[in-house]
């Protein structure tokens, strides 16, 4: 009910800000970060924040704690932004007491709410609320999607969510872990519905044919349609997926250079959104370092729609603090994703990796590569050796004897600190045998 009462207040804040669907001419845009005073801001990252932004983090703080008050709430914002303009503070301030139906609402109260976004850890086995007010609001302010996201996590795994989004119906989904999926009732937000799958981008049970797309490059990338000439549909030659990357540099295609992403903006929510409901086959975002708050609800929605999240190594996502790190990045699949569908993707987020270190190779040209198989040779080498050691001090002359080879120039890597954890490790194991032998 929550998250249906704050896609309410989003849908009337684009109306505030005159914004057509789809046509940015008749309101604010992003790019000047432009906008009506007090309704939007824009962050020092360039980073477009409305009033809305606030109102829902400060409305939902406050109702998540007088629920569950020993729970911890995590937010992406905090007050700082509304303590610095007064017209803000009053806007949002003012939206959120309509959401909270309580006109009383103090400043300092709803800084206070605010501010619970930045609370610190309780620890082990603490229940956390990992809220995004509005994920993609530069959708917001253009007209086009974005979502309200908000889940409850134990000890790092997401168990229940919600995301909103405004841009289709029914706007609202919820899971729970262990108990599907669920739609909010447009029409009564108390009201819970089993939506049908609709097969939106006619994509479903198609039978795609790996073998225009095999083998693979080695760099991540399937090579058949790859030629120019090549003009494959999507949905009937490869299947309808997204992509979330940085936009300074490129990544791999899971089918082909000639097989493009299908756009949907605006931020990463919204395509697992996308993927809950089936309209697309998947979602891949080439990073390690996430937020929390971009990911969390989308990751239990998408699983309890019977389709899958995993690292680039398969490993489970988990929410540990405001950021979380991930083996090369995310992999999102639809229920309707067949297994060489899955496949792909995997592969195509597990070797992005290797197409940055080959880059990086490159760039150091012949020498630089030849040294750095150098280096990784010798590391099995020492790792074996030091497997097999019997004395102490063997290790110590073995290691001292090929320090200067180990230790390689700063531009190849952390070779000095491989280098003291290697003979760490090393040292050890023989500490290990020697009292195992006492």
């Amino acid at each position: 009910q929550m998250v249906s009462t704050a896609v309410k207040l989003c849908l009337e804040v684009q109306d505030q800000l005159a914004v057509a669907r789809g046509d940015t001419s008749l309101g604010a845009t992003v790019a000047q970060g432009s906008g009506q005073k007090g309704v939007a801001e824009v962050k020092d990252d360039g980073t477009p924040v409305t009033a809305a932004d606030f109102a829902i983090q400060g409305y939902m703080a406050r109702a998540i704690q007088e629920a569950f008050p020993n729970d911890r709430f995590l937010g992406e914002e905090d007050a700082t932004d509304l303590r610095e303009d007064p017209a803000l503070l009053a806007t949002a301030k003012g939206m959120a007491a309509k959401l909270a139906n309580d006109p009383t609402l103090s400043d300092d109260d709803f800084l206070n709410a605010v501010d619970r976004g930045v609370e610190a850890s309780k620890g082990k086995g603490e229940r956390v609320w990992i809220l995004d007010p509005i994920d993609g609001t530069k959708g917001l302010i253009t007209g086009q999607q974005y979502i309200v996201g908000l889940a409850m996590c134990v000890d790092g795994e997401a168990v229940v969510a919600s995301m909103g989004n405004p841009g289709v119906d029914p706007a609202v989904m919820l899971a729970v872990r262990g108990h599907g999926l669920r739609y909010c009732a447009s029409t009564d937000p108390s009201t819970l519905i089993d939506q049908p799958r609709e097969d939106r981008n006619r994509w479903h049970g198609m039978n795609y044919d790996m073998t225009k797309l095999a083998p693979m490059n080695g760099l991540g990338c399937a090579v058949g349609w790859g030629a120019l000439s090549d003009s494959p549909t999507v949905g009937v030659d490869y299947p309808p997926y997204l992509v979330s990357r940085p936009m300074d540099h490129g990544s791999p295609l899971p089918f082909g250079p000639s097989c493009a992403p299908s756009e949907v903006c605006c931020g990463a929510q919204v395509k697992y959104f996308a993927c809950a409901r089936g309209d697309v086959a998947g979602f891949i975002q080439f990073q390690p370092e996430l937020k929390s708050w971009d990911h969390a609800p989308g990751v239990l929605c998408v699983e309890e729609s019977g389709g899958s999240v995993c690292d680039g190594d398969g490993n489970p996502i988990r929410f540990n603090g405001r950021s979380f790190n991930v083996a090369k990045g995310i992999v999102c699949c639809a229920k309707e994703a067949e297994a060489k569908v899955r496949h792909r993707l995997v592969s195509c987020v597990a070797e992005s990796e290797d197409i940055k270190e080959s880059q990086r190779i490159a760039k150091l040209g012949g020498e630089g590569k030849a040294r750095v198989d150098t280096r990784e040779a010798m590391k099995q080498q020492a790792m074996s050796y030091a497997m097999k050691l019997d004395q102490k001090e063997d290790i110590g002359e073995y290691f001292e004897g090929r320090s200067s080879n180990m230790k390689q120039d700063s531009s190849l890597g952390d070779g000095d600190a491989k280098f003291a954890s290697l003979k760490a490790e090393g040292e050890a194991r023989i500490d290990k045998r020697m009292k195992a032998k006492a």
